[in-house]
Order: C-alpha cells, then sequence, then structure tokens
C-alpha cells in the first residue's frame, strides 16, 4: 500500500530555515533510505512541514523508516540550535494516509511536488 506522509512544525514553527537545513533533511532521508530501503515516490520539505509519498514492501516499514527519520532529525535539528530539552519540534506524531487508487496516487503526488498548503517558501528536493 502507498501512503501520503506529512507532519508540521510545532506552533507552525519553521524547521527548514535555509539551504543547510533543506539539505541536512534531504541526507537524513538519504541514510534513512539506505538503513530501511522502500520505494519513494515523492519527497518535498517546505518550510514548517514535509510531504512523502511512500510505498513500503512489507507490514511495519513505514512505522520503522518515519520512528528513525523523525527521531533523528528531531535530535539533530535540536543539537544544532543548542536547543537540546527545549520542547518539540513536530506538532505530533507523522500523519500518513493511504492511497485509495492511481488517480488519488497521482493527485496526492502532484500535490506533495508543488508544495501545497501552509509552509511558505517551497524547497525542491
Amino acid at each position: 500500500m502507498i501512503f501520503h506522509v506529512l507532519n508540521r512544525g510545532n506552533d507552525q514553527r519553521t524547521i527548514f530555515g535555509n539551504e543547510d537545513d533543506y539539505a541536512a533533511f534531504l541526507r537524513l532521508f538519504g541514510q534513512t533510505q539506505e538503513a530501511a530501503p522502500k520505494r519513494v515516490l515523492a519527497c518535498c520539505p517546505l518550510s514548517n512541514h514535509w510531504h512523502l509519498v511512500l510505498w513500503p514492501e512489507k507490514d511495519g516499514q513505514l512505522a520503522a523508516f518515519m520512528q528513525r527519520l523523525t527521531t533523528t532529525h528531531v535530535r539533530r535539528w535540536h543539537l544544532h540550535r543548542q536547543r537540546v530539552g527545549r520542547g518539540h519540534l513536530y506538532q505530533g506524531t507523522y500523519k500518513s494516509f493511504p492511497v485509495q487508487d492511481d488517480e488519488h496516487l497521482y493527485a496526492v503526488c502532484r500535490y506533495a511536488e508543488r508544495g501545497r498548503g501552509k509552509g511558505g517558501a517551497r524547497k525542491r528536493g
């Protein structure tokens, strides 16, 4: 099953404030993908949230991938800003929505790649 996955910064906080923030997230995404491979259909980080379209091959892969990605990202984000122990980065656990059919898949990939929704400046991955 294919999933549209997203998460937002807590209280609309900017997660990616500059090119280095985007690059660090995309490097971590690549490292996580190497450690726990799955099919990636779309990836779009924006200033205060991100969208992914992922296609895990087995049950449990999505949760393991996202736990590794988000936990490591939060830890590194706080460490880089010397804010360890100073609050949440994300508004909560990531959200994932199953893609219903081919038409839905095309729509959600276009949505993710266009960087729609609140979040300020768009950044291509």
